[in-house]
Formats: C-alpha cells, sequence, structure tokens
C-alpha cells in the first residue's frame, strides 16, 4: 500500500508494482486528504485467498471471500481498502486503457496474469495467485503459518524485474 502512496506523490517514480496492497484513496493515518492522478505503468500481483488484504477489498462494514472485514476493523482501525478489481479499473482509468480488451501475459499452474494498454507507460498488469494466501509469489518463508498460503507458480521478484525493465527502458539486472 506505501508504493502506491509513493508512485502517486514522488514525481521520480516512473513505474511501481506491488503485492498484496491496494491504493487506499480517501485519508491517511493524521486524516489528511490525498487522491492519486498519476498515469504510470503498474504491476500488481495478488493472491485470491488473502485474508489479511482480501481480493474483494474491506471496509468495516462488509465481509468479502468469508473474511470478516469487520473483525479486523474491531482489532486494528485500519483504512478501507477496495477490491482488486476496483483498485485495478482505477490505474487503467488514470492510464487511458479503461475500455482496453486484456491480453494475457503469464500463466503457470494457479497463477495468471493479464495486461492492459499498448505501451509500456500505458501498461497496467494484474497477477492473480488463485490459491494464494497473504505472501510473495515465489518465496517459501512463512508459508506454514496459516494467512500465507504460497505458490512457487510465480517468482513475483523476477517478475518485478522484468517489469521495471520493460517500463522504463533501462536496464535492471538481478544477481
Amino acid at each position: 500500500m506505501m508504493v502506491n502512496r509513493l508512485a502517486c506523490q514522488l514525481d521520480g517514480v516512473t513505474a511501481m508494482a506491488s503485492v498484496s496492497g491496494p491504493l487506499i484513496n480517501g485519508t491517511d493515518d493524521i486524516g489528511a486528504p490525498f487522491q492519486c492522478d498519476r498515469s504510470l505503468p503498474i504491476l500488481h500481483i495478488h493472491g485470491h485467498k488473502d485474508p489479511i488484504v482480501p481480493f474483494g477489498g474491506c471496509n468495516s462494514t462488509w465481509a468479502s471471500y468469508g473474511f470478516e472485514c469487520i473483525g479486523l476493523h474491531k482489532m486494528h482501525p485500519i483504512a478501507d481498502f477496495p477490491a482488486v478489481e476496483t483498485y485495478v479499473n482505477d490505474w487503467r482509468s488514470r492510464n487511458g486503457v479503461r475500455d482496453a480488451a486484456p491480453s494475457l501475459g503469464f500463466r503457470n499452474g494457479t497463477v495468471s496474469c493479464q495486461s492492459w494498454g499498448d505501451t509500456p507507460a500505458q501498461n497496467v498488469t494484474l497477477c492473480v495467485a488463485a490459491d494464494e494466501g497473504h505472501s510473495w509469489p515465489g518465496s517459501t518463508s512463512f508459508c506454514m503459518l496459516p494467512p500465507a498460503r504460497c505458490t512457487l507458480d510465480m517468482d513475483a521478484s523476477r517478475h518485478i524485474l522484468e517489469f521495471f525493465n520493460r517500463s522504463s527502458g533501462h536496464a535492471i539486472r538481478s544477481a
């Protein structure tokens, strides 16, 4: 969620990738209003069975995918966050590709990615890990903890680096 906020507010950010952290427009922790009006390439990766940041969103009055958002709000007064579909559609609108047809960008096992936009500058890519919980795809750290539900069908770190390479036009190399 933090990377979304930084991408919206810092001029030097030219592309953004997030894992299980949608943009929350509205007010921040100290009550300051903000909105994201920028257009930039984004990659969002999200587990469909994430109980911490549910794919269907969360607010203080409703539940999604069997996860009681009301209980989460009672335990910790978090801000509401949108369904992943709403979040991605908002980025598509800002990038001028709201009505574009998606193209399949990557598919392996339980992970499927689709992209919108004909140019790297317009690109919005969503990768959904069907059986993934709240974890980093391709990592086995903390996989035994209940909310994790990890997948090795995608290496999120590698995909993010490749996305930045395509979006920036500069080669970013990994060791």
